[in-house]
């Protein structure tokens, strides 16, 4: 973000210690200067920042960003509700699949080539796969048994319930920003459609006020005509006699 309108003017002035009385003693007229300059680069800001969040390179920062919020919080509410329990059980890791642990073999065996894994892969046959699948699947069996002793200590339940709460305050806070943006986007469409059909009323009186002047118009032009005939017939009788 750009500095303030004060900072602004402290760092073109090289105001130094007296910087803050400096900036008081300009008054509101005085600051004026200062206060467009930072106007003039807050809007350059914002307009930056706006583009930046629609870019790939935004989107990626931003999702990041919320990611690592996101785990902060987390370690943050762990650490309050678990602190330094040595007793606690320790989380169990994810089991490999059938390929990886065909993967970690090959490693062990000095195949690390990936490309030349994945070809060894291909060519395993059915028996040899549906060998590395038992296993895969007894590794799956061992860490659901170990997970459900871990979910159902009192700390890690507490925990997850702390966190499963935390989850739907932001959740719901996400809802009501939507909400309101929905909201404020309809009151605009209104205000719009308002103006709009204001616009168009006067548009259609003014049509009718020039068509009933232009009636009028015309009934006074006849009605000369009419006179205008009139007369010249009186005229007309008057030099007969």
């Amino acid at each position: 973000k750009p500095p303030t309108a004060q900072v602004i003017f402290k760092n073109e002035t090289k105001a130094g210690k007296d910087a803050s009385q400096k900036w008081l003693d300009l008054g509101a007229e005085g600051q004026k200067e200062w206060t467009q300059k930072y106007k003039e680069l807050m809007n350059a800001y914002e307009k930056e920042l706006k583009e930046f969040k629609t870019s790939a390179e935004g989107k990626a920062y931003y999702k990041a960003l919320n990611a690592h919020e996101k785990k902060k919080r987390e370690e943050k509410t762990k650490e309050r509700i678990l602190g330094n329990q040595a007793d606690l059980p320790p989380k169990p890791k994810k089991p490999a699949s059938a390929y990886f642990i065909f993967v970690s073999e090959k490693s062990k065996e000095g195949v690390k080539d990936k490309k030349e894994v994945g070809k060894l892969w291909s060519e395993l046959d059915a028996e040899a796969k549906k060998v590395l699948d038992a296993k895969a699947a007894e590794a799956k069996e061992a860490y659901e048994k170990e997970l459900k002793e871990y979910q159902n200590h009192p700390l890690i339940k507490k925990f997850e319930k702390a966190i499963g709460g935390a989850k739907k305050s932001s959740s719901g806070k996400d809802k009501k920003k939507s909400k309101d943006a929905k909201g404020k986007t309809a009151a605009g469409k209104g205000k719009a459609k308002a103006k709009s059909g204001a616009g168009k009323g006067k548009a259609k009186a003014k049509a009718k006020k020039d068509d009933d002047s232009s009636d009028s118009d015309a009934m006074g032009s006849d009605s000369d005509k009419d006179s205008s005939s009139s007369s010249s017939s009186s005229s007309s009788d008057s030099d007969s006699s």
